[in-house]
């Protein structure tokens, strides 16, 4: 009987420990808001000088979420995404609400791809099949900022864009 009791409670301690092993390791919620410019985000200043307060997203769960299920984004505002390496980094519209520009950035923050007025998903558009779209030369950064910016602010692929 005692050793009865006593796998029962050892095992309702590792049931315990699992459960909120669980409930740490779950991802975390994301707000539905547009993405708030905190302490230690940046400003990016475009070729013409244009500035835009950026959201920074530096950690993978920051990048895969992105500006995913924001409401808008105005035209002072962006998200600089922050990779640990220069590559090719692929960047889908999932569960976007408004068409975005996406610039891609070397280390030095030359532009090397620009996509315009990337729209958001079609009906039916979801998961799996959602266009993902790529830079064709390596690059550190991915800047999104509202549709328009960068034809607004004569941004082209060879151009320096400042990250302060």
């Amino acid at each position: 009987m005692n050793r009865l009791v006593s796998n029962l409670i050892l095992g309702f301690f590792i049931l315990v420990l699992v459960v909120v092993y669980g409930v740490v390791k779950q991802p975390a919620i994301y707000s539905l808001t547009a993405p708030a410019v905190r302490d230690g985000d940046r400003q990016v200043v475009l070729p013409n000088g244009t500035v835009l307060n950026v959201a920074v997203a530096d950690s993978e769960d920051e990048r895969i979420q992105g500006l995913s299920g924001t409401e808008n984004l105005s035209r002072d505002e962006g998200m600089l995404f922050i990779f640990p390496y220069a590559g090719q980094h692929g960047i889908w519209m999932k569960d976007m609400n408004y068409p975005i520009d996406i610039l891609w950035l070397d280390e030095d923050g030359k532009v090397v791809d620009v996509i315009e007025n990337v729209p958001v998903p079609q009906e039916g558009e979801t998961g799996g099949n959602l266009p993902i779209y790529h830079n064709d030369d390596p690059a550190k950064y991915v800047l999104e900022a509202a549709a328009g910016t960068a034809q607004g602010a004569g941004v082209e692929v060879g151009e320096r864009v400042v990250l302060s």
